[in-house]
Formats: structure tokens, sequence, C-alpha cells
């Protein structure tokens, strides 16, 4: 058998080949970029997605910000308030206190007032009462003089003193004035309320010594001693238990009624 040839015909397909693969090379390229487009705008939209949060959550935390910002205000206003309303109150309460003073004062002042007119009518009274006593006292002694008694011992009492003066002596001869005041006690007791008045010597306008007491005139009784007007009254427990009074009953004779 002979051998058969076998025919074949050879092609060359790498042009073909290589366009395929410069079209994949090209396809791919698209793609890539297409994607890288995709990612691109994917990662823009999510850049303008998060601002846009971002936004949303400022104004989410301004407007939270402003309602603090206003709480925090409301709190201020009321804190101010309450301490101005707090100050108001102190203030009226002072006001209060300071009227409530005045009114005392006021008070004070009237009375005070009342006891001056009070004073000063009781020192007309006594200025009246000294001038009073000074001519009764005047009248007293003008009568004493033209007594014709006095008028006696006063030239016996001359005669001494110019004996006593010829006999190069002394003579000392003190005159006391007696002024008797009727008087009844809250107890019922009818007593004599008794100014003593002493002069060294007779032709004196003033003495030199005033003094009183209250006479019971009882015998079984001592007379009290009211003292100078200086002096305070010397009420012993021989009074207080027979009398059964308070010393101030003979403070107020004694201021009223002595002529000292």
């Amino acid at each position: 058998m002979a051998e058969e040839k076998i025919q074949f015909k050879e092609n060359d397909f790498d042009p073909v080949n290589r366009f395929i693969e410069e079209q994949s090379a090209i396809r791919r390229s698209k793609s890539f970029w297409a994607n890288a487009k995709s990612i691109s705008l994917i990662l823009v939209a999510i850049g303008i997605l998060a601002i846009l949060i971002a936004y949303a959550f400022y104004l989410y935390n301004k407007k939270d910000y402003l309602t603090r910002v206003d709480q925090v205000r409301q709190q201020s206003y009321e804190r101010g308030v309450s301490g101005a309303r707090d100050q108001i109150n102190q203030l009226q309460s002072k006001v209060k206190s300071l009227e409530s003073s005045a009114k005392s004062s006021q008070l004070i002042i009237d009375g005070l007032e009342t006891k001056n007119k009070a004073l000063e009518t009781d020192n007309q009274n006594l200025q009246k009462d000294f001038i009073k006593s000074r001519d009764e006292t005047a009248k007293l002694r003008t009568s004493m003089l033209e007594n014709k008694e006095v008028k006696f011992y006063q030239k016996e009492l001359d005669k001494i003193k110019e004996q006593a003066k010829q006999n190069n002596s002394s003579v000392q001869i003190d005159t006391y004035i007696f002024s008797k005041i009727p008087h009844k006690l809250p107890n019922g007791q009818e007593v004599k309320v008794v100014s003593r008045w002493k002069f060294k010597d007779s032709n004196q306008d003033k003495p030199d010594y005033k003094d009183c007491y209250i006479d019971f005139e009882r015998s079984d009784f001592r007379m009290l001693d009211l003292g100078t007007q200086q002096s305070d009254i010397n009420y012993a427990k021989y009074y207080s238990d027979r009398l059964k009074l308070d010393k101030s009953v003979f403070t107020k004779i004694k201021n009223e009624k002595c002529n000292i």
C-alpha cells in the first residue's frame, strides 16, 4: 500500500491573537476606568453623605446648645429675680424696722417732751413756792422783829454782845425758824411736816442750814428725820415696822412738802 500523503494548510493566527489581546486590554482598561469612576462616584457620594451627616449633627448640637444656653439664661434670670426679690424683701424688712424705730423714737421724744413740760411746770411751781416761802420768811422775820418779846430779847442780846465786846469775848446765838405743814399719811395718821431753818445771825436774809423732819405729835414715837435737800432719808426699821409704809412715801413728802 502506498503511503498516503496528508496535506494540510498552515495558517498564521498571530495577528488575530494580537488583535484579540489588544481588544481584551482595551476592554480591561475601559472596565478599570469604569470601576474607578464608579468607586470615585461612590467615594464622592460617601463624602457628601458624611458632610450632610456632620452638618445635620452640627445643627442638632447647635439646637441642643442653644436650648442649654436658653436654659442657663432662664436659670440665671430666675436666680437673679429670686435674689432681687430677697433683697427687696430684706429692704422692706429694714424699712419696716426703721419705721418702727422711728415710731419708737417719736414716742420717746413725745414722752421726753411731756416730761420736759412737766419739769418746766414743776420748775415754775418750785419758783412760785420759793418766792412764796421767801415772802413768808420775810413776813415772818418782820413780824418776829416787830414782836415785843422779840424786841425785848433783841435788846437784851445786843446788851450781851456789847458787854462781851467790852470784855473782849464773843457770843454766838443761833436763830431757828420752823414751818409746820399738816399732812395725812396713807395709813390715816395725821402728822406735821416741819421745815427748820437755822440762822447764825438774826439779821441774815438767807439761812445757813435747812433740814426737814416729820413730827408724829406723839410722845411714844420718835420724829423721822428727812434730812437736807442733798442727804438721803434714814428710814430705819423702827419706822417701817410701826408705820407699815414704804420709804418712797416719805421721799415724796420731802420733795413736795419740805421747804428746803
